[in-house]
């Protein structure tokens, strides 16, 4: 984005320095399976959107034979490590 001149900020979704209704869209991929569930996470992704904004999220495709393949050499490597790398995307 910044080839075309186009602002970037990086921040944390629970803080983000940026003003209401200024952005015209806000992206977080590859996070929110990260993180537990809050309704923090949309109030505040709302709030920095102008009106008609875009809010991206990107997760993992875990229907696709890349992702299984990944998962089962995250399960070799770290056993156990995976239940607690990614929380449920549902209240």
């Amino acid at each position: 984005m910044r080839r075309y001149d186009v602002p970037l900020v990086r921040a944390s979704i629970f803080a983000l320095p940026l003003a209401t209704s200024g952005s015209t869209a806000v992206v977080c991929s590859q996070v929110i399976e990260h993180i537990p569930y809050d309704d923090v996470i949309f109030t505040r992704a709302a709030r920095v959107l102008a009106a008609g904004g875009l809010l991206i999220l990107g997760t993992p495709d875990y229907a696709t034979i890349g992702w299984r393949d990944d998962r089962a050499l995250y399960g070799f490597f770290a056993p156990g490590g995976y239940k607690t790398a990614h929380h449920a995307l549902h209240a």
